[in-house]
């Protein structure tokens, strides 16, 4: 019997160790992909999206259980926060940058991924991708803090769109807002804004932006299609509104240095 228990602990620590190791290399591998390009966010992702992602028929998830993804991303934090503390002050700002398309690039292809699909509700608050509901709110401050942003997902989920921009953005010069009088001048509006991953808050909703350079998509827990998915914003209903509030999560060095350094994000109140 004690030889059999030994056996099993052996046995148990040895493919925890395994585990350990290869989210090692897949951090490793990602956070190597800094060094090579500036833009980390894959230009040929855009062409496999679809507007609906269930009808697509396409893959939108990773094969890894959401809890090991979520452990790599605080992996690759770590490694990427050992990287800046070694970088000069002259550096520090460009490596930041370099960051942020990192982070949209994991949350948009890793994080994101597994909550297409997962029901919507106005007071739904799941933690679990696919179990139980999630309303828009919940759906954003549930994966910027499964990306590893210090947040409390239930206050930031309870404010107005217009502050949940102001709490992402951590400067308010950073929020962008638009009134969308003219439908044809506000998306020439929206095409003056750099390529990335954005919060986009609207009248009485909340998602991403994400923009490419073919096209604009809208990521989001619709309430319309009751159910979390992306689309193009030119066609999608849940994206039209009169006012928009916009932070750039792409470029934010304010938030990335608060990523790097688990600093507690303090949600806008109403």
């Amino acid at each position: 019997m004690k030889n059999f228990i030994i056996v099993f602990i052996i046995g148990t620590f040895y493919s925890c160790y395994r585990v350990a190791q290869e989210e090692d290399v897949l951090a490793e591998n990602i956070f190597q992909n800094i060094k090579l390009s500036q833009n980390i966010i894959p230009k040929e992702s855009t062409n496999q999206i679809s507007c609906d992602s269930i009808a697509s028929g396409l893959k939108f998830t990773t094969e890894r259980p959401y809890s090991k993804v979520k452990r790599k991303q605080f992996k690759l934090r770590n490694l990427l926060r050992q990287e800046f503390l070694k970088c000069t002050e002259v550096n520090k700002n460009s490596f930041l940058d370099s960051i942020s398309n990192v982070f949209s690039a994991s949350l948009l292809n890793e994080i994101i991924p597994h909550w297409y699909g997962t029901p919507w509700d106005f007071n739904g608050h799941t933690s679990i991708p696919n179990h139980g509901e999630i309303a828009c709110g919940y759906f954003v401050s549930t994966t910027i803090r499964d990306m590893g942003i210090n947040i409390n997902r239930y206050d930031l989920a309870k404010q107005n769109p217009e502050n949940e921009a102001r709490t992402l953005a951590i400067s308010d010069s950073l929020v962008l807002e638009f009134t969308n009088d003219n439908s044809k001048e506000f998306f020439v509006e929206l095409e003056g804004l750099n390529q990335g991953l954005y919060f986009v808050g609207l009248d009485n909703h909340v998602g991403y932006l994400y923009k490419t350079e073919s096209c604009n998509y809208f990521i989001h827990s619709n309430y319309i299609e009751n159910r979390v998915m992306i689309e193009n914003c030119t066609t999608s209903e849940a994206f039209d509104s009169y006012e928009y509030f916009i932070t750039n999560i792409t470029g934010n060095k304010a938030l990335m240095y608060y990523w790097l350094f688990d600093k507690r994000v303090e949600v806008v109140q109403l």
